[in-house]
């Protein structure tokens, strides 16, 4: 298919032509006007945020909108517009890469920096070459080796 078959949705337009009638679309394309379009068979697809491909989300049909759950299985619920940002194959992908991290000896933690703390650190991570965690966890073993704590510690965080 070429441009010329599909109609992209507007900002402050919020609706398609449909056998040449103005449509309004699916509340949920409000959000993300530029990331929608129309097919000439009438499905509504979303842009992939990672690839940029572009995926079916919902059919017009019987003067109505539907959401596409598999090929041929619509569903009339389009209020929610419950649709990721990412194609199927990406959002395999994100989720690989998020599963591979789960099996790490590595610790999460939130701090709440003080603002010129923050910036010192943002700073001696950019003059190293390092990122902000690479340079923290150098700093902190660093730290660990000039004052080592008394007693005994396993090497492994549980």
């Amino acid at each position: 298919m070429n441009n010329e078959d599909f109609q992209i949705i507007k900002r402050n337009d919020f609706a398609v032509i449909i056998n040449g009638e103005k449509v309004p679309t699916p509340e949920f394309t409000r959000e993300g006007t530029s990331n929608f379009r129309l097919t000439s068979d009438f499905i509504l697809q979303k842009k992939c945020y990672r690839c940029g491909n572009w995926f079916n989300v919902a059919k017009y049909k019987d003067n109505g909108w539907f959401e596409i759950w598999k090929e041929d299985e619509y569903k009339k619920s389009l209020k929610t517009g419950l649709f990721g940002s990412y194609c199927t194959q990406c959002s395999v992908l994100k989720k690989s890469k998020n599963n591979t991290n789960k099996n790490s000896d590595d610790k999460k933690d939130t701090v709440i920096w003080d603002c010129d703390v923050y910036r010192y650190v943002m700073i001696q991570a950019v003059l190293e070459g390092k990122s902000k965690n690479k340079y923290l966890n150098d700093t902190f073993k660093e730290i660990m080796k000039k004052k080592p704590i008394k007693f005994p510690l396993e090497n492994k965080c549980e």
